[in-house]
């Protein structure tokens, strides 16, 4: 767990030090929002893999062993620490703070998403369903704060999250990380476009639904698609735009693609209207597109389910109203 607590040492540092800095009150906050941000995903990437560990309140000196080593605390008391720093960053975390750098909206949409995580294994596993309810509530405010906001949208194109060398302008961006010839760049589209792939599974082709909507076996328990244009006829339109519609076997023509060994090709990030001319950067290590790190899509979702998990806790109501402006937007473009 050394990268949680590195994460988690770095932004105790920034709250013992922030105090006595020269700065207005304002930026005092600001910045005691952002370590105290960064060390609430520090700890929420923790308890996802570990359960309860040793809470760190403050920098800790190395020669005290004894804190050091110190036993685990519980996942219950590290959740409310998770609940509690993501809550001061939220009342204090500027609303903008200058291209690609964390802001409210970030930290909104984060917290949607590990609190939901929190607040659903609370409940599932029984542990404190006060807690829980806690969680989920922040899970679904902090999604809603970012929806009253009006700043993002589903993009139109589902594939241009994907290709784009520059997300700076898409609406449904709420952080990115971008890349840069000759000073930090990826080996995506290498492995996509010109390599032999591992290919998706057959699994995860099937779980994508049908154009009505639902899964492909509803009608047909023993549904088989002999052919690759049936298996990708009347499908939600994400399939093609993730899977080339087309079975790519191991010895076959497949130029200009390669093979992909389950025969399901990768092409989520790829833009094949350039399949025929490949790009000087998509060689190996020169790939700039952007990377979307936190998306609106996944904001309305978090929502409409934190919404309906607190319906089945507290009895809160979910209705169709909720729906109507969550992910009936994600439904529409699909």
């Amino acid at each position: 767990w050394s990268s949680g607590y590195d994460v988690v040492y770095k932004a105790n540092v920034m709250i013992e030090k922030i105090p006595g800095m020269n700065i207005t009150e304002e930026a005092k906050n600001h910045w005691m929002g952002i370590a105290r941000y960064f060390r609430a995903m520090g700890y929420s990437s923790m308890v996802k893999v570990y359960g309860g560990v040793p809470y760190m309140e403050g920098v800790t000196d190395p020669a005290d062993v004894e804190t050091l080593y110190k036993d685990r605390d519980s996942y219950q008391f590290v959740a409310e620490k998770i609940l509690e720093d993501f809550q001061f960053a939220l009342d204090n975390v500027r609303t903008d703070d200058t291209k690609r750098q964390v802001n409210k909206y970030v930290v909104a949409a984060m917290a949607s998403r590990f609190m939901l995580r929190e607040g659903t294994f609370l409940k599932y596993h029984n542990i404190d369903l006060k807690l829980a309810e806690q969680c989920l509530t922040m899970a679904k405010n902090a999604a809603l704060m970012i929806m009253s906001s009006n700043k993002y949208a589903i993009a139109p194109s589902y594939k241009s999250l994907f290709i784009s060398e520059d997300l700076g302008l898409n609406p449904e961006i709420i952080m990115y990380r971008h890349y840069v010839d000759g000073v930090l760049a990826h080996s995506t589209l290498a492995y996509s476009f010109t390599e032999a792939q591992a290919g998706l599974s057959r699994s995860l082709a099937e779980a994508f639904v049908a154009n009505d909507g639902l899964p492909i076996y509803s009608k047909d328990a023993n549904f088989v698609a002999p052919t690759a244009d049936e298996f990708f006829a009347n499908r939600d339109a994400r399939l093609t735009m993730c899977i080339r519609p087309k079975y790519y076997i191991k010895g076959e023509e497949n130029t200009p693609f390669n093979y992909a060994l389950s025969g399901y090709s990768w092409n989520k990030f790829m833009d094949d209207s350039k399949a025929d001319k490949p790009e000087p950067t998509w060689a190996r290590e020169k790939n700039i597109t952007d990377a979307p790190c936190v998306r609106y899509a996944e904001v309305l979702l978090n929502y409409a389910e934190a919404a309906y998990e607190l319906h089945l806790l507290t009895g809160a109501a979910f209705t169709q109203a909720d729906l109507d402006k969550s992910i009936y937007f994600i439904c529409a473009r699909a």
